[in-house]
């Protein structure tokens, strides 16, 4: 079974998105600039592999600046071990490479994806991510993967093909001509055996280098050591260096900013009490230091620390004052608890504060899971030591997060443990234990009934308690109105109404971005077409490349295709949402339900095998109120009738029939196909059933079908009036797949109704011009535009009435009816369009 766990939408910082600027004495190395462009221009994926220091980010942008493709970059972060945060990262990289593509037009050269800090992919699930990210062909890029150590992610493989080129430490090492550039940029000037001397000391390694030739003054000889001192030994007394050559304030500035790995101008002056922060580390840009300077728009620049600086940095002030280096981890998680839960926790922990890293658990779990980070989550809970990794509140967060990521019997555990250790807490922790335990139950929940009644214990519990915390309210809100759209209740629309306000309120964007989504899948399933396009054209753009709730804004592109009558449209939304992946919590597994269901519209035996591999990882059990195995069902009876195992497809439909799950969209296909296959009192049974208080799109299937089966028991009267019914619903709404199956039943009814006459003529004729029938007369295609006159030809329009319908003038019209009489072997009017019905019927 794949993992389960809650989708909202990660919160991704746009920065790991952006190339970082250059230093400031950054030197121009056009030897390596042009190799690396060779391998590039060779090879679809290359590495750049050195270990830390070696200046492998600043020459991969340095190179990029001059690289003439269209170029993306992402820098991955601790987070991105964790498999959901990395899939939400490169999915974010590959929809900001997409606007540089489109930015530099047609005929460009094939795109190119940086992806610096690849070793912070460090679990297996994380390699499996890379894994398949290189081995993706199709994608048309080539990749640029920067990384300390090589990964296992089927490099070996690229190798042996021709695929894959490397840059290793001895390509990165300065030589010493450019140990003397290196100086210069920082107003030093070496002679040829000076420079021979630091480059022998350092091996070229440019952090080192860099940070030899700002610890010693001008006229100053370069440092030296005792041969066998190891690179890190050798960073370790270059800081120092560094520091003793910096007025003390800056020095001291530098020391205690190392305690974040990044900062900005304002986090610095909070974290250290420099009002003077954003001028200090402009200073130490100026000045060389290793900090890297990042800009983003409309926003303040964010700064990070060179690894080896951060280290050696944190290392320096631990020695030097422990008490201080504890304080300014535990300011820092203060600063960072809500703008980054994870290293705010970290920080804690780093602090020996363990009980505030719980509290920043037990306040910041809701909107950390909501954003796809379960096991992230759970990581900083199992990192907790005694007695807070058994508290009560704990063990229930680890169980919510554990059964999000498949683990259900683990998690069965745990919030068993947590209720025993529960009975014994004090009065204002028991109530804090109750309201996680409240709003966990909606992730516990698997079985509709269940669901459903911690969904009603969550809207009251919210309705009693208007006290609570704004950030928890507004990501509790936004967790019910997700479970309320599981269960497919439309109920679910005022609470993600509420819940985008809210999180905007709160500062919560990226939730409120994923409210407004959810809200528009919401709308589109209670048959508001209109209101769902209107929201998602609401929803910010930057949200659209979030893809851990595996893409909703595409799956609902394909709900609204498919019930319109466009499958391929339909098969296009559905297999961008099936193909994001995600858990099955996500958009991904119904995405591969309605795939199959839009193959089958389509008649695509391609599409078919395609949507059943994507079913074979769903499984058939009920997860979060959703009934996968009734789902499938209804899969396997299409298929079956598909490829002509009638048996199996009768089998299959009446195993859903007795399920007590009731869902109108399954219900109204298979009721469809009961009638294909010859059971019409099965097939209007099941149709009946959905005549009142289902979506507009399920009573126009209803409508229709019903229609047919009472035209087929000659009920001829009842019947049109139905389907009169039915086109005025679907006329409204523009809804045309009751109408685009292929039956020859279907197609007949269509053209007695033209006959007939009724109060949508325009779209019952567009109906006819469009249906899967009306294609070919004998060995000559019809024109697009002939299909439409012919449509109109079997209602009762006059020719007048035609042509202005059809925005034509009536010489235009004529030559049309021409060609139609020419094409069709007729001479009139009432000879073609009973033609029509032929070619329709047949």
């Amino acid at each position: 079974m794949p993992p389960v766990r809650s989708a909202m939408g990660a919160r991704i910082p746009g920065h790991v998105f952006t190339r970082p600027a250059l230093p400031a004495h950054a030197i121009d190395r056009p030897a390596l600039w042009g190799r690396l462009t060779a391998l590039v221009d060779a090879h679809r994926v290359t590495t750049v592999r050195a270990p830390a220091g070696f200046g492998k980010t600043t020459a991969l942008s340095a190179w990029a600046d001059g690289c003439s493709r269209p170029l993306g970059w992402l820098s991955l972060t601790r987070a991105d071990q964790h498999p959901e945060h990395l899939r939400n990262t490169l999915e974010g990289a590959l929809k900001h490479l997409a606007r540089s593509v489109d930015a530099a037009g047609p005929g460009t050269d094939s795109p190119v994806l940086v992806i610096d800090d690849l070793q912070c992919a460090s679990t297996a699930e994380a390699r499996e991510l890379l894994h398949d990210l290189v081995g993706r062909r199709d994608l048309g890029l080539r990749l640029v993967l920067s990384t300390r150590a090589e990964p296992d992610i089927g490099l070996a493989r690229l190798l042996a093909s021709g695929e894959l080129a490397r840059l290793g430490p001895d390509d990165l090492a300065l030589t010493a001509r450019e140990v003397q550039q290196a100086a210069l940029s920082l107003g030093r000037d070496l002679d040829d055996s000076e420079a021979d001397r630091l480059r022998a000391l350092t091996g070229g390694w440019p952090v080192a280098v860099r940070l030899a030739l700002i610890s010693t003054g001008s006229g100053t000889p370069v440092p030296g050591l005792n041969t066998g001192d190891t690179f890190p030994q050798l960073a370790d007394y270059l800081v120092e260096n560094v520091l003793g050559q910096l007025p003390d304030q800056l020095g001291d500035f530098v020391l205690q900013g190392c305690t974040c790995d990044w900062l900005t101008g304002q986090l610095a002056a909070d974290l250290t009490d420099s009002p003077r922060a954003s001028e200090q580390l402009e200073e130490l840009v100026s000045r060389g230091l290793p900090l890297e300077r990042v800009f983003r728009p409309d926003r303040d620049p964010i700064y990070r620390w060179h690894p080896v600086m951060a280290q050696a940095g944190r290392a320096l002030l631990v020695r030097r004052d422990p008490a201080l280096a504890r304080s300014l981890h535990r300011r820092a998680a203060a600063l960072l608890r809500v703008v980054d839960p994870y290293e705010a926790a970290a920080h804690a922990l780093a602090a020996r504060e363990p009980a505030f890293a719980a509290g920043l658990i037990t306040s910041q779990w809701l909107a950390s899971v909501l954003r796809g980070d379960s096991e992230l989550v759970d990581a900083l809970c199992q990192g907790l030591p005694a007695p807070w990794h058994d508290d009560p509140q704990i063990l229930t967060i680890r169980a919510l997060c554990v059964h999000n990521l498949g683990d259900v019997h683990t998690a069965a555990r745990l919030a068993h443990r947590a209720r025993l250790s529960a009975a014994d807490l004090p009065p204002d922790r028991l109530r804090a234990y109750t309201v996680t335990d409240r709003l966990a139950r909606l992730f516990l929940a698997d079985a509709e009934d269940q669901l459903d009644a911690a969904c009603a214990d969550v809207e009251r519990f919210l309705d009693e308690h208007i006290e609570l915390d704004g950030a928890l309210h507004a990501g509790a809100v936004l967790l019910l109105g997700w479970s309320r759209l599981r269960l497919r209740q439309v109920g679910a629309a005022p609470l993600l109404t509420e819940a985008t306000t809210r999180c905007r309120a709160e500062g919560l964007d990226d939730l409120a971005d994923r409210a407004q989504v959810n809200l528009a899948l919401i709308l589109a399933y209670g048959g508001n077409f209109a209101g769902a396009r209107r929201a998602l054209g609401q929803a910010p753009e930057q949200a659209a490349w979030r893809r851990e709730d595996g893409a909703v804004e595409a799956f609902v592109r394909g709900w609204l295709a498919f019930w319109s009558g466009d499958n391929a449209r339909a098969l296009e939304s559905f297999r961008h949402a099936a193909l994001a992946g995600g858990a099955i919590t996500s958009a991904a597994p119904p995405a591969a339900v309605w795939l199959a269901h839009t193959a089958l519209a389509a008649r695509d035996p391609g599409a078919i095998a395609e949507a059943e591999r994507l079913l074979a990882e769903v499984p058939n059990t009920t997860v979060h109120g959703l009934p996968w195995g009734v789902y499938k069902l209804g899969i396997r009876a299409g298929i079956a009738a598909f490829r002509g195992d009638r048996t199996d497809a009768l089998a299959a439909l009446d195993e859903m029939a007795a399920a007590s799950n009731f869902i109108p969209s399954v219900r109204i296909l298979s009721a469809e196909l009961n009638w294909t296959l010859g059971r019409v009192q099965e097939a209007e049974a099941q149709a009946r059933l959905l005549l009142a208080g289902s979506p507009v799109y399920i009573r126009v299937g209803a409508l229709t079908l019903t229609a047919l089966c009472r035209h087929e028991d000659g009920a001829t009267d009842a019947a049109h009036v139905m389907l009169e019914e039915a086109l005025g619903l679907a006329a409204a709404s523009d809804l045309r797949r009751a109408f685009r199956r292929p039956d020859p039943a279907l197609a007949e009814l269509l053209i007695e109704h033209a006959a007939r006459g009724s109060a949508h003529e325009a779209f019952l004729a567009s109906l006819i011009a469009d249906h899967p029938g009306n294609l070919a007369a004998g060995d000559t295609v019809l024109s697009a535009r002939e299909r439409e006159v012919l449509g109109y030809l079997a209602t009762t329009l006059t020719a007048a009435e035609i042509h202005q319908a059809l925005f034509i003038s009536q010489n235009t019209l004529k030559t049309h009816l021409k060609s139609i009489y020419r094409k069709l072997g007729v001479d009139n009017r009432r000879d073609a369009a009973r033609l029509a019905h032929g070619l329709l019927a047949s």
